[in-house]
């Protein structure tokens, strides 16, 4: 992996200048960087959502079964009364699954053009939905690791892998709402398996935290080493009268260094 880091990335890890002469002193040498890349996520039914509809127009009479109710195929959801019928039209359910949605009550009139009437999952078999950015899509790999979390730094839910990833583009729906989201809405999509469990209903957010393919640097460094000056990336080269900020690019970050460039190897930096 390549290119630059976005500062973005050094939140919570990086000190501002200022709190120099401080802290202990490494040089900077060559060494493996196993970055990480944290993306929002979401609990999908493997086999889709199916949906009910009419076959026509009709007339809701009755309606069985309520949102969240587990039900088997073939069980009814609704009877409707149609002009076109001369019995009462059954609607069934096509799988076994959740009703996860009821758009049905009694004495509506419905249509085969409506929103559906149900959709119903199955919440055994259920896969997580992730989101790449444009520039982030080509550096997750199928077989990465992925550790589940809850959403704003929560506890480890899971571990588990990047089964497959989408060969275009598509419309971003995850986080739309969310000021944080960058305005691009095109994103690639990628998948990971999930073991069905109450943990995780379908539906639920969740926060994705994936290995990136791990870098050889020539120089690493401490992540506490890249410290901001004037909003960009320094480390602390120490001398005699003070530490004197040497600027330089920051190409991958794991949980405990970072890869840079700017500095060579044997160079000593202050870690504050």
């Amino acid at each position: 992996m390549t290119g630059r880091v976005r500062l973005g990335a050094l939140a919570g890890c990086i000190a501002m200048l200022g709190a120099a002469c401080g802290g202990r002193e490494v040089a900077v040498a060559p060494g493996d960087v196993s970055p990480e890349l944290v993306v929002r996520a979401e609990v999908v039914a493997r086999d889709g959502v199916a949906e009910v509809r009419p076959p026509h127009s009709a007339t809701v009479l009755s309606v069985a079964v309520a949102e969240g109710v587990r039900v088997v195929r073939g069980e009814e959801l609704a009877q409707l009364e149609s002009a076109l019928a001369l019995e009462p039209i059954v609607l069934r359910a096509p799988i076994d699954g959740v009703v996860l949605v009821r758009r049905a009550s009694v004495g509506d009139d419905v249509g085969p053009a409506d929103p559906p009437l149900f959709e119903l999952a199955d919440p055994d078999h259920v896969l997580l939905r992730f989101e790449l950015e444009d520039q982030d899509g080509d550096r997750v790999e199928v077989g990465a690791a992925a550790i589940v979390r809850a959403l704003e730094q929560g506890e480890t839910l899971a571990e588990t892998q990047v089964s497959r990833l989408s060969a275009r583009m598509e419309e971003r729906t995850l986080g739309r709402g969310d000021a944080r989201v960058r305005a691009t809405g095109r994103v690639r999509v990628g998948w990971a398996e999930m073991a069905g469990d109450a943990a995780f209903p379908i539906g639920r957010e969740l926060e994705v935290r994936l290995a990136l393919p791990t870098l050889h640097a020539a120089a690493r460094v401490p992540r506490s080493a890249i410290v901001l000056n004037e909003g960009a990336p320094v480390v602390l080269r120490p001398g005699t009268f003070g530490d004197t900020p040497v600027p330089v690019t920051v190409l991958a970050l794991d949980r405990e260094n970072a890869a840079i460039d700017g500095v060579a190897a044997g160079t000593r930096v202050r870690v504050p």
